[in-house]
C-alpha cells in the first residue's frame, strides 16, 4: 500500500483530523479520500519557507470558487503550542 502525503491531507478535510487509523487500508481505500488526493497540490510560501517549528499555510478552493486560507505559524505540540490534555491523550 502506498501512501501519500495527500493522503493524510484528503484525510484531515473529510475527518478534520489526522490519526493512526488515517492510514488504514480501509481508510486509503476509501472513495472520498481517493478523489482529493489528485486535487491536492503542494507549494512553498516564502511566508513560512525558512520557518523551523514546522509553519504551514493551507488554501482551499470551494466547488462556487471562493478560497479560504490558514496561516499556522506554530506546529501543535511545540512548547508554544502544547497539546490539550485530551489532544495528548488521542495522541
Amino acid at each position: 500500500m502506498l501512501v501519500s502525503f495527500r493522503t493524510g491531507q484528503s484525510a484531515a478535510l473529510v475527518d478534520g483530523r489526522v490519526g493512526l487509523d488515517t492510514f488504514t487500508e480501509a481508510k486509503v481505500s476509501d472513495p472520498g479520500i481517493r478523489e482529493l488526493v489528485g486535487r491536492i497540490t503542494m507549494e512553498a510560501d516564502d511566508r513560512v519557507r525558512d520557518g523551523t517549528e514546522f509553519p504551514t499555510v493551507i488554501e482551499v478552493e470551494t466547488a462556487s470558487g471562493r478560497r479560504v486560507e490558514k496561516l499556522v505559524p506554530l506546529a501543535i505540540g511545540k512548547p508554544e503550542r502544547w497539546f490539550t490534555r485530551a489532544q495528548l491523550e488521542e495522541k
